[in-house]
């Protein structure tokens, strides 16, 4: 079943694919997705939130929360 991502979201599964298996801190997304941009926490939890909800193979009990 194909899934659509915004432009954002695809970056934010590109970082994650890159460093599979590996935590990846908010910062490091931050700087990733948004370079140079002052980007408010509610926009980072929004952009995640649309990324993860239609992906069954995200296993949300193994992420750290997003404030960390």
């Amino acid at each position: 079943m194909p899934v659509r991502l915004g432009s954002r979201s695809f970056d934010i599964l590109i970082q994650l694919l890159w460093r599979a298996g590996e935590v990846v801190s908010k910062e490091e997304l931050l700087q990733a997705v948004w370079p140079g941009v002052l980007v408010d926490e509610g926009s980072v939890r929004s952009t995640f939130r649309r990324f993860a909800r239609p992906l069954p193979i995200v296993r949300r009990s193994r992420t750290a929360p997003i404030g960390s």
